[in-house]
């Protein structure tokens, strides 16, 4: 007995951590010997004047003070507990244990709380980026963050990283996901823990390739790997909890249309839960500024023009659960969210036809109102079950109910060439509701060792809907509705099935290669059913409601697919390379029952597929998709429903083919603290299908049809057309300047193409060339001020094969943001947005200006902000855009509702749950140096 009490005494001194041993006793409690220690110049110091707590769940078994550390806790039921040590000293440890049966042998390291202090002067010396092996280590000391930012704010000011939405690309690369301290506390998006960490919590950020998710199951030598994060912080993680609310209040300066000040407001409430096994979450917001999110950052929710009146609504929340492996293991989730808009908008836009063509020389549009109302429910359910003898299952559920209302005054006046002029005056609206499903489940043998391993998918989409339009022309000049309404509705449905398997075909030391074959049938059916009534007569009011043929229909759409999925990869040490191929058989069924009967049926082959290699750090990828006209493109007949716009069918019409080459090179430079990216992309387009405008100023007979088309009445057609194709080329520079706290990213690049259109029935080609210039940074000279900047050039010129100048111009604009910190308490910042467009051709300009002030208050050590914002400041009172296109030129006006006030209250709580694994955990990949 006493050997035994030695060598735990011994192991108790060499544990970094902790351990434990049992001795035999004859009674089932357990025992508890343990000392509390510190790491002073690699030497295990006695922690002393600690208090020492023994949980088990949520009940507390005992408590103990310690003068040298040490602590001993009796008559125990074995089992899991928790030891928790503090002091005035050092900060809380949370320490979990299994208690034996017997004496257990516990050591906690505890961290002094001077070690967090870091001298000031430290700070200016540190390298932005360095290097170790394939891991680069991003240092945030170098980054002179405010006091309550993200951790995000960190990459935003180092070389060679991009912000793309939500999405980080690092070198060119994606970021798969995100660890913290090594483990996957903030679920899969990589985006959660750079929005929830503090940056001051942060020790230092890595990033480095780990074989994937699919390498790692299936033991592969060789394969894909994914760039990742592992943000290492200050203190130790097991949980987190980061909650954000906020308020604003404001009006508009100027009265709306009816007289009455506009209110604006915004409310919202954000909250995450996160940890390794279990994460959940509530978002829920509404406003009336047109956000649709809750904005965390209190000077982006100030920001924009608002050009209409958008009210939105929003409600979701969700959990996910984890069992077994956090990557490889079974998990769950369940997600629903809620969301509802309503808008209210007022334009005007002018159409106009060069005069050298038969055509219409002018359209103008004047919408008066137009308002609209979306609600959406959507309920998301994925389950992954890995099981030795079930195998692997997924299985995921996601549906969506839809209920939405709309309702548009439109007038429009119209000029035909030679002749006079008619008018339209119509109320448009309706409502309409669906149900939409998509499910799948797939089973594979995830962990097989045989070379062959079994797939199976099936996945079911389910859309009914139905809805209620009517349209009212008030004018009895018009030529295109009369007063009448229509009911539809749609039943919807798809299916695929894959069935085939896996084969590994080669893993050994120098590659790695196997192949997928599934073979898919796939089956879709659109079925649409409407049915019109005219409740007035040119001639009169009827007595009671009478069909119109024009406008009622019922008509089934089927398509037929049958083909495999190949999927080949060859991987070695610093290369990989992946083809896939989907080619399918097709065909698709056209069945119309009203107005009359028709059946027509066509056949399909689709080519597609895909090839990407990847040789250290130059990408190549070539992609090569198939598109199929739709229907009324290709159906042997003319619609009329509006005599106004007719459509002819193309019964010749074949489908085309869209050819995509990229290239890829990344050149990082950590000792320069830069990055070099340089990218080539082509595309071309066989058979691609253009639509055939023809114009009528005078009665005119199809003689295929036997049709008199009206005066002011425009057909398209559609045809098959080569000459589609555009080239393009950039190169991206990325710099951090350590000196001035600044980090700068210069791009340029140019694209060429063109593309082929029909002019008075004759077939032309427009040419585009557009080179790009623009730069970006971040300025931080201190942890007061941030400066950022955005300006782009962008010269663009097109032309047709005859020469003409089509479009010429020059726009410039950009963005200048700023916030600087009076001490700790008041803060200023605001935000200038501007865009100038010179149309070379005709001399003019066309400008915008945005300007946004913001004043505001820090209380709470940065949790809690209160500010007054003015808005759209440079208001002009409406915003006007130009856009030309082959043949025609369309001008838009959208008016402003001018300045706006804000009143704005910010809350955020943020709390990190610490810990100290008290057992060595194994780190994947790169992640541990």
């Amino acid at each position: 007995m006493s050997r035994l009490r030695h060598i735990a005494l011994l192991l108790m001194t060499i544990c970094p951590v902790s351990l434990y041993a049992q001795e035999g006793h004859i009674d089932s409690l357990a025992t508890v010997n343990g000392r509390a220690f510190e790491q002073v110049n690699s030497k295990m110091n006695a922690a002393p004047d600690v208090f020492v707590k023994l949980i088990s769940g949520s009940d507390t078994l005992a408590t103990q003070a310690s003068v040298d550390g040490s602590f001993r806790f009796e008559g125990v039921k074995p089992g899991k507990k928790t030891i928790i040590a503090s002091g005035m000293r050092y900060h809380p440890t949370l320490t979990e244990v299994e208690l034996y049966p017997g004496s257990n042998a516990v050591m906690v390291e505890m961290r002094a709380k001077y070690l967090d202090l870091i001298p000031a002067y430290v700070l200016a010396q540190v390298t932005p980026v360095t290097q170790r092996g394939d891991t680069l280590i991003y240092h945030p000391a170098a980054v002179k963050t405010m006091e309550g930012e993200n951790a995000i704010e960190i990459l935003r000011s180092m070389p060679g990283v991009e912000i793309k939405g939500n999405e980080v690309i690092i070198n060119g690369q994606k970021v798969e996901r995100a660890y913290v301290n090594g483990l996957l506390l903030f679920g899969d998006d990589p985006m959660s823990p750079l929005n929830a960490i503090l940056a001051q919590d942060v020790r230092e950020i890595r990033t480095y390739e780990e074989e994937s998710v699919e390498t790692r199951i299936k033991g592969n030598k060789h394969g894909r790997k994914d760039r990742v994060l592992d943000i290492l912080t200050k203190e130790p993680l097991v949980s987190a909890f980061d909650a954000y609310a906020q308020a604003a209040a404001g009006v508009d300066e100027a009265p709306k249309e009816d007289g009455t000040l506009q209110g604006r407001y915004h409310a919202g409430i954000t909250a995450n839960f996160f940890s390794e096994k279990f994460l959940a979450y509530l978002n829920t917001y509404s406003n009336n500024l047109g956000k649709q999110e809750n904005m965390q950052t209190v000077g982006a929710i100030d920001g924009g023009s608002l050009q209409d009146y958008h009210r939105t609504t929003s409600a979701g929340g969700g959990v996910q659960k984890y069992w077994g492996d956090r990557l490889l293991g079974s998990n769950f989730s369940l997600s629903y969210a809620y969301n509802r808009d309503h808008r209210r908008s007022f334009s005007r836009s002018m159409l106009t036809y060069p005069g050298d063509i038969s055509s219409p020389q002018r359209a103008i549009e004047d919408s008066t109102q137009s308002t609209s109302t979306e609600g959406r429910h959507q309920i998301h359910l994925y389950s992954a079950i890995n099981d030795k003898k079930l195998k692997n299952w997924l299985i995921e559920s996601f549906w969506t109910f839809d209920n939405n209302e709309s309702q548009r005054l439109r007038s429009q006046w119209n000029r035909i060439v030679g002749g006079g002029s008619y008018d339209i005056l119509e109320e448009l609206g309706g409502r309409s509701s669906s149900i939409s499903g998509r499910n799948s489940i797939i089973w594979q043998d995830m962990y097989s060792t045989s070379r062959v391993s079994p797939i199976a998918k099936v996945v079911f989409n389910f859309n009914p809907s139905k809805g209620e339009d009517w349209i009212i022309d008030t004018l009895a000049s018009s030529l295109s509705k009369r007063y009448l309404t229509t009911n539809a509705d749609g039943r919807n449905m798809d299916i695929s099935t894959y069935l085939g398997g896996r084969i590994k075909l080669w893993n050994g030391d120098r590659t790695t290669s196997e192949m997928s074959v599934l073979l898919v049938a796939e089956y879709f059916n659109r079925h649409s059913h409407q049915i019109a009534f005219d409740l007035w007569d040119t001639d009169g009011k009827m007595d009671e409601p009478a069909t119109n043929l024009a406008n009622t229909f019922d008509f089934y759409r089927q398509y037929i697919a049958l083909g495999p999925d190949v999927d080949y990869s060859v991987a070695g040490k610093d290369w990989n390379i992946r083809l896939t191929a989907s080619p399918r058989f097709a065909k698709q069924f056209d069945r119309e029952l009203l107005p009359s009967p028709i059946q027509g049926d066509k056949n399909f082959f689709l080519p597609s597929g895909d090839l990407s290699i990847l040789y250290k750090k130059a990408t190549f990828t070539y992609r090569l998709m198939s598109g199929i006209p739709a229907v009324e493109q290709y159906r042997d007949r003319l619609d009329d429903h509006n005599p106004l716009f007719l459509v002819q069918g193309n019964p010749d019409l074949v489908r085309s083919l869209t050819h995509t080459i990229k290239l890829g090179y990344e050149i990082p430079l950590p000792k320069r603290a830069a990055q070099i990216s340089l990218a080539i992309e082509g595309k071309a387009v066989s058979d691609a299908i253009v639509c055939k405008t023809q114009f009528f100023d005078k009665p005119t007979t199809l003689e295929k049809w036997a049709y008199t088309v009206q005066p002011g009445a425009t057909l398209s057609s559609f045809e098959n057309s080569d000459g589609t194709w555009n080239i393009g080329a950039s190169a991206r520079y990325n710099k951090r300047f350590q000196s001035i706290g600044t980090t700068l990213t210069v791009m340029l690049g140019a694209t060429y193409g063109q593309t082929p259109y029909f002019q008075s029935g004759e077939s032309m080609f427009v040419r585009d060339f557009t080179p790009h210039f623009s730069m970006n940074g971040i300025v931080r000279p201190n942890r007061n001020l941030t400066v950022r900047y955005h300006y782009y050039l962008d010269y663009f010129k097109s032309t047709n094969n005859l020469g003409q100048v089509l479009n010429n111009g020059i726009t410039n604009g950009g963005t200048l943001t700023g916030q600087y910190n009076f001490g700790k308490l008041f803060f200023v910042s605001s935000g200038y947005t501007f865009r100038i467009t010179n149309l070379i051709e005709t001399d003019a300009t066309i400008a915008y200006h945005h300007l946004r002030a913001q004043v505001g208050v820090n209380l709470l050590k940065g949790r809690m902000k209160i500010s007054v914002s003015g808005n759209d400041l440079l208001n002009r009172g409406s915003n006007y855009t130009i856009t030309t296109s082959n043949d025609h030129t369309v001008e838009t006006w959208t008016p402003s509702y001018g300045r706006y006030y804000l009143l704005h209250v910010f809350f955020r709580l943020n709390k990190l749950q610490p810990t100290t694994v008290y057992q060595g955990q194994k780190y994947s990949g790169a992640g541990l140096l």
